[in-house]
């Protein structure tokens, strides 16, 4: 008899086991499944817009790009973004390029990165490594190496921001500038006008 009461008392110590430890395996399964789920599509020809109460406020091609579901954003190759202007009209404002980039959907956030270039319609063209424009703020922003060439001069520096709607540009330190024969005479003309 006693043999039988310990298998018993084994058996109910198995039962409460499994029946205590099954939520947590249960969890465990349905961490694995939503692993499973994760989803990642591969796309080749990428074109997004995006709208705003203003109108359009970014419009971005890639040759391809990786979606993915979970962190809400798109990895980029050869990436083209057009910065419209503050009317939201088609006709754009300033043109990103570069290599690699990134769209955080949920931020309304773009990353360029490898060889990026803004051009702008005037004229100007900033080079650096990497840059993010906020298509909520309309804003671009680096922390690299950056370098601005325009009808004036060239400055180099290290670090920027471009407000687009002011069409503004402020290099934050170890700036350096070289004017263009002329370009102070041009300047005084401009502002008598």
């Amino acid at each position: 008899m006693p043999r039988k009461w310990a298998t018993v008392a084994l058996i109910c110590l198995m039962a409460w086991l499994y029946a205590a430890t099954r939520p947590q395996a249960k969890e465990a399964e349905k961490e694995d499944s939503s692993r499973e789920l994760e989803t990642h599509v591969q796309i080749k020809g990428v074109h997004f817009q995006e709208f705003g109460e203003s109108g359009l406020t970014v419009e971005l091609w890639s040759s391809s790009g990786k979606y993915s579901r979970r962190g809400e954003s798109l990895e980029l190759e050869e990436v083209k973004v057009l910065v419209p202007s503050g009317s939201g009209q088609s006709k754009k404002t300033m043109e990103l390029t570069g290599k690699r980039g990134n769209v955080q959907l949920e931020e309304k956030l773009v990353t360029v990165r490898g060889d990026v270039q803004v051009v702008t319609e005037d004229g100007y063209e900033l080079q650096t490594d990497e840059a993010s424009y906020s298509y909520e703020t309309r804003e671009i922003e680096g922390s690299g190496p950056v370098k601005v060439i325009g009808p004036e001069g060239t400055t180099t520096g290290v670090g920027f921001h471009v407000w687009v709607e002011e069409k503004v540009v402020l290099v934050h330190r170890s700036v350096e500038t070289i004017l263009e024969p002329g370009a102070i005479q041009r300047a005084k003309e401009k502002l008598k006008e």
